[in-house]
């Protein structure tokens, strides 16, 4: 958990609990917890203040959140309005795989995107348990496309059934995947990247 210390002459904390990520992401709602005395007033945004009565609040929105409060003592003095911003995103990015057999060669097309956190750097294709292919994402905050070709088939996979699976992450720190199943057979030669719109290739 993360605490906001206030000053003298009135002292309210706020407790700020959740799942960190990566920066300063959480993955998880989060919770928000006040301790000291005094009146308080919260609000989301710039919209209406409201009082706070007892136990945490729980913040289950996504995205770039702003949170404001002050306090009142029982004096009357009035404390300065603090604000903090999280950041939060628990949904992995929507990844889509299609996997289609070509005579000899084998189709892959991966479209993923992420519209909170945006898409991390990297995406990883593997077919059953051997990884086939990494990128990098370049352009993270718009829908990532790219087709590979595989071609040979390696000959100790004819023939069977396998799950093809491509994994994605975003900025956050989640992991999205896509899964597809193809039959593989036959063999002819090289690895070849057909197009590449959003990704560097390494």
């Amino acid at each position: 958990s993360d605490s906001v210390k206030t000053s003298s002459p009135i002292d309210v904390n706020l407790t700020v609990s959740g799942t960190h990520g990566n920066g300063d992401w959480y993955i998880s709602p989060v919770t928000l917890t006040f301790t000291g005395d005094g009146t308080v007033m919260y609000r989301f945004f710039n919209e209406s203040w409201l009082p706070w009565t007892d136990g945490p609040i729980v913040v289950i929105q996504q995205g770039n959140i702003t949170f404001q409060w002050y306090w009142v003592d029982w004096n009357g003095t009035v404390s300065p309005i603090h604000t903090v911003w999280l950041h939060i995103d628990y949904t992995p990015p929507v990844v889509n795989i299609i996997v289609k057999r070509l005579c000899h060669k084998l189709k892959i097309t991966v479209t993923a995107y992420d519209n909170i956190s945006g898409l991390g750097d990297r995406i990883e294709i593997w077919i059953g348990p051997y990884l086939q292919f990494t990128a990098t994402v370049t352009n993270p905050f718009g829908n990532m496309s790219a087709v590979w070709i595989l071609s040979p088939i390696p000959h100790h996979w004819r023939q069977f059934a396998h799950t093809v699976r491509a994994t994605v992450d975003d900025i956050a720190g989640n992991e999205g995947t896509g899964n597809g199943t193809t039959c593989l057979s036959q063999c002819l030669p090289a690895i070849l990247l057909l197009r590449n719109s959003a990704l560097d290739y390494r």
